[in-house]
């Protein structure tokens, strides 16, 4: 994978935007379909987070988004998944959603995410990531709260995440 991603399980660091990101998803896109369509059906994919959004930094991790008609059936996925530089992560992982990282732990490249299609959590993807592009003031806000976080919190990232997730949440509200 290139090196415009690539990150350290665990840590924080926001790379200014960077448009080879959409191309690193749909080349990830295209190897996703090919691997998995043979086994499951595919409804959507889609490339979420924040480096889905222009104009804003981000972890240099694409986040994907792919849809299914049944999450149960979304387990066979894995050994294929697998083979192809996917690891299936449990802890991250519930009834809604199948949770996977590509690469070591020492430069996580890619998070997949398998959901139920129209399925709320598919849904709170999808509109936080459209309303940041729609909105800047939302867009301007988000980026400086990423950065004040990322200044106290670099070593701690499910810390990061979680003081994040307040803006998130009531995004989705809106």
């Amino acid at each position: 994978m290139a090196k415009e991603i690539g990150l350290k399980r665990g840590i924080v660091k926001l790379s200014p935007y960077n448009k080879s990101w959409p191309k690193l998803f749909l080349t990830e896109k295209e190897l996703l379909e090919k691997t998995l369509s043979p086994r499951i059906k595919i409804i959507d994919i889609q490339h979420v987070g924040s480096t889905a959004i222009p104009k804003i930094s981000a972890k240099p991790i694409i986040d994907i988004a792919l849809a299914v008609e049944d999450i149960d059936k979304a387990k066979i996925c894995l050994e294929p998944l697998e083979k192809i530089g996917y690891h299936f992560r449990p802890d991250a992982s519930s009834e809604n959603r199948v949770f996977l990282a590509k690469g070591p732990e020492e430069n996580r490249t890619i998070y997949l995410h398998i959901e139920k299609h129209q399925g709320q959590d598919w849904k709170n993807l999808i509109q936080f990531r459209d309303y940041l592009i729609k909105d800047k003031s939302a867009r301007d806000e988000y980026q400086k709260l990423k950065q004040d976080l990322f200044l106290k919190y670099a070593d701690d990232r499910p810390k990061y995440t979680a003081l994040k997730n307040k803006f998130i949440q009531n995004i989705i509200k809106k």
